[in-house]
């Protein structure tokens, strides 16, 4: 009996390979049709050894500079938080090497200029704060950035307490927005699948 239905397993196998098929989708993703109707994004192994768990591949992407060889991972899509249709901040993040992470804000105001290392206040849910003064130049581009070693507690923290506030100073003043508790979860998400790539892959 068992060697009738192993020869039934084996002969049903090829089926079952032929019946999943990679695809890609419109916007380049690569996905597996399963026979059943079913179907599930596919992880290459470069990204799988880097990212370390799908749902990570899915918020993160690797970018390699053509010139330079160097490799980034990043944000796939800023976390845009408004404070009104003409105000908000667009969060994004990226890291190039083990142990620094680059934070970026874009702020959309009125007033986009922001002075040489304009600060920023980061309000935690739990009333904790850090007060950070950026890496940057004067701009009006609205940009203000940030370089931490992933051991700093600010990495520690975004990566595992939500978010409540941020107020950026800008030139003439500053712009605060909430995060609402979806966009607090996520923005911990990006950054701890960001702390556990791997750059070294």
């Amino acid at each position: 009996m068992k060697q009738v239905l192993a020869v039934v397993i084996l002969s049903l196998l090829p089926v079952v390979m032929i019946a999943q098929i990679n695809a890609t989708t419109e916007d380049g993703k690569q996905i597996q049709l399963n026979a059943d109707g079913t179907w599930k994004y596919v992880v290459d192994q470069n990204s799988q050894a880097i990212f370390g768990a799908e749902d990570c591949s899915k918020l993160l992407e690797i970018k390699t500079d053509k010139m330079t060889q160097i490799v980034t991972v990043a944000i796939k899509d800023p976390l845009i938080v408004a404070k009104t249709n003409s105000e908000s901040i667009a969060f994004y993040a990226a890291k190039r090497t083990e142990d620094k992470v680059m934070l970026v804000l874009g702020i959309r105001s009125e007033n986009n200029c922001v002075d040489d290392n304009s600060k920023v206040i980061w309000l935690f849910r739990d009333g904790t704060k850090f007060d950070v003064d950026g890496g940057h130049k004067f701009n009006c581009d609205g940009e203000i950035y940030f370089v931490f070693d992933t051991e700093d507690d600010e990495m520690i923290a975004f990566a595992n307490k939500e978010i409540d506030a941020v107020r950026a100073y800008t030139h003439k003043g500053s712009i605060d927005v909430e995060f609402n508790p979806e966009s607090s979860r996520l923005w911990m998400q990006y950054l701890s699948c960001l702390l556990s790539a791997k750059m070294s892959e």
